[in-house]
C-alpha cells in the first residue's frame, strides 16, 4: 500500500482503502504532509513489529511467554492507531500523571473501546504473572494468585490476532492473509 494514497485518504477525513501497485505519488509534499507521512510509516512499522510479535507468540514454548508477547502484539497495534489519530488527544490530557495506551486508544478510537477494556485486563493480568515468577497472575485486587492456562494463553493470541485484523482495516490496509500457528506449549 502506498503511504501517499494513505495520507491523501487521511487528509479528507476518509478511511483510506487499500491501493495495488506500485505507483509513486505524485507532486512534492508539504513539510505538514511530510510530518502525516512520517506518522503512517510509523503505523506501518508498529503493525508490521505486531505481526512478527504475533508468530512469535505462536511459537512460544511456555505458557507465560505466549501469553506476555501475544500482549506486545497488540499494544503494537494499539500504538498504531495512536501513530496515526494521535493528534486528536495532544494536550487534552489534565489528570497530571501518564495514562497507558489501553486508557488514551478510546479517546481516539472510540470503536476499539472494548478491546481497550479487555487489553487492559490482559496486561494486569501479565504484569501479576510477571512479579510472580511467570506461573501466576494478580486478579487485579491484590488476591490470590492463579495459573495462565495454556487455553487462556492460546486465546489471548487469537485475540490479539482479531484485534491486529480490526486494526488494518480500521487504516485502510487489508487484513492478513490466514490465522497464526499455534505450537504446543509447556508450563
Amino acid at each position: 500500500m502506498r503511504i501517499g494514497a494513505v495520507l491523501d485518504k487521511l487528509e479528507s477525513g476518509q478511511t483510506p482503502e487499500p491501493v495495488d501497485g506500485d505507483a509513486q505519488p505524485s507532486g512534492v509534499r508539504s513539510p505538514r504532509e511530510r510530518v502525516q507521512a512520517t506518522r503512517v510509516a510509523s503505523a506501518l512499522d508498529l503493525l508490521e513489529g505486531s505481526a512478527a510479535s504475533l508468530v512469535e507468540a505462536g511459537r512460544a514454548p511456555h505458557i507465560t511467554a505466549r501469553y506476555a508477547v501475544a500482549h506486545l502484539a497488540a499494544l503494537r497495534a494499539a500504538a498504531a492507531v495512536l501513530a496515526v489519530r494521535g493528534l486528536r488527544i495532544a494536550g487534552t490530557h489534565h489528570s497530571g500523571g501518564p495514562r497507558n495506551l489501553w486508557e488514551l486508544l478510546p479517546a481516539v478510537a472510540p470503536e476499539l473501546h472494548e478491546w481497550a477494556d479487555f487489553f487492559a485486563l490482559c496486561a494486569a493480568r501479565r504484569d501479576g504473572s510477571l512479579r510472580a515468577g511467570g506461573t501466576a497472575y494478580a486478579d487485579g485486587r491484590g488476591g490470590p494468585y492463579e495459573p495462565v492456562t495454556a487455553r487462556e494463553a492460546d486465546d489471548l493470541v487469537r485475540a490479539a490476532q482479531e484485534f491486529h485484523d480490526r486494526v488494518r482495516t480500521l487504516l485502510g490496509l487489508t487484513r492478513r492473509a490466514g490465522p497464526v500457528l499455534l505450537t504446543p506449549t509447556t508450563c
